[in-house]
């Protein structure tokens, strides 16, 4: 039998929820969870026995995203809780055949509270098409660090580059003013005049934002090296520092986060 795909189903958004909380204790849980597809996670993981701090590893259940997706996933914290979210691996966004695939992730963080959002990099396929939004609301005293980045693939050397890829990282005030709008727009001649550092295809902006970019010790801040090379730069409005540049994977943008912190000196 031959079946169409309904479609309604395009583009339909799909919305997962996080929410994590500070016990009386001091630790932080996860208070609710709202996952539909392509999401999943198992438990929430401490670095030690009892730390303040949740680490959850957000798992996707699908090869990637693929045209007519559109996938939202909002994540809050309450007043004093810390969060370290990561992904499972790489995002990819697979070819397209004239449509688009979206995804909008929103981070808020309460008084107090420390995110740390670190996903892998999104992988682009030839012929794909995507929008990615990450939006960011902290209240006074909150901090998050986050990651965006992103890298070309042409497995079977194709020759063919994304057709579009539009990337936007912004950050609001509680009272949703902009304060920050950090964005991206390519398309396939873009991707084709492009040249990547030797070795060094994931491109990266690493934010440090509201308390954790209060600090003066990334002023003139270079990482350069064979395998990452990045430079710092205050964003407007007193909202803390960018990072920006090139790394050779995944593993190398962590370490980069992790030097970038050392340096900075903040921590929830």
């Amino acid at each position: 039998m031959n079946m169409a795909l309904d479609p309604r189903l395009l583009n339909a958004p799909s919305l997962s929820r996080l929410r994590f909380a500070r016990s009386p204790n001091g630790e932080t849980f996860l208070a609710e969870q709202l996952l539909r597809f392509p999401y999943h996670i198992t438990r929430v993981h401490r670095a030690v026995a009892r730390a303040a701090r949740a680490d959850l590893c957000l798992q996707a259940l699908g090869g990637g995203l693929v045209e007519g997706d559109n996938i939202r996933l909002d994540v809050g914290l309450g007043p004093g809780a810390q969060a370290r979210l990561t992904t499972q691996s790489s995002n990819k966004i697979h070819s397209m055949r004239g449509g688009r695939a979206a995804q909008d992730v929103r981070l808020s963080v309460a008084s107090g509270g420390w995110l740390e959002y670190l996903p892998r990099p999104l992988i682009l396929f030839p012929d794909s098409h995507s929008r990615n939004r990450t939006s960011i609301t902290l209240e006074p005293e909150a901090g998050a660090v986050v990651v965006d980045a992103f890298y070309p693939y042409d497995p079977a050397g194709s020759g063919r580059p994304p057709v579009q890829f539009s990337n936007t990282v912004e950050m609001r005030a509680p009272d949703g003013r902009l304060l920050v709008r950090d964005a991206l727009a390519a398309g396939s001649e873009d991707f084709r005049r492009h040249r990547l550092p030797e070795g060094m295809s994931c491109q990266c902006g690493i934010f440090l934002l509201g308390r954790a970019g209060e600090t003066t010790a990334l002023k003139g801040y270079r990482h350069r090296s064979d395998q990452v090379d990045l430079a710092c730069s205050r964003l407007p409005n007193n909202t803390g520092w960018c990072a920006r540049g090139f790394a050779s994977g995944a593993e190398t943008l962590l370490q980069a986060v992790h030097a970038l912190l050392a340096r900075a000196g903040v921590s929830p």
